[in-house]
């Protein structure tokens, strides 16, 4: 998984001031961020789901790898779990704003 810099920091690095940040784009750019999430979380489900199948009916021995990868999916569903309450915590604190 690659890491992005961020817009701030590097606009700091490159010279420019810090509030200068590159916003046009900032919703796709976030809408494709929780889209990955999703798929990640999904992926890795379904990678535990595969290892832990695999097990059972015998084809693995290695029950360190299923226990990992059910470890893994456990916190990816957990992550996305809070990413979504922290989005709905904040649509409604916004909605409470009085305008």
């Amino acid at each position: 998984m690659a890491v992005s810099a961020i817009d701030a920091v590097a606009n700091v690095l490159n010279g420019k001031p810090a509030g200068t940040a590159n916003v046009s784009g900032g919703d796709a750019a976030f809408q494709d961020f929780l889209t990955q999430a999703i798929e990640s979380a999904e992926l890795t489900t379904a990678d535990s789901r595969a290892y832990t199948d695999a097990l059972l009916i015998g084809e693995v021995n290695d029950i360190h790898s299923a226990t990992i990868a059910a470890r893994e999916a456990e916190l990816a569903v957990n992550l996305t779990v809070q990413i979504r309450n922290r989005l709905v915590d904040a649509y409604t604190e916004i909605m409470r704003m009085q305008v």
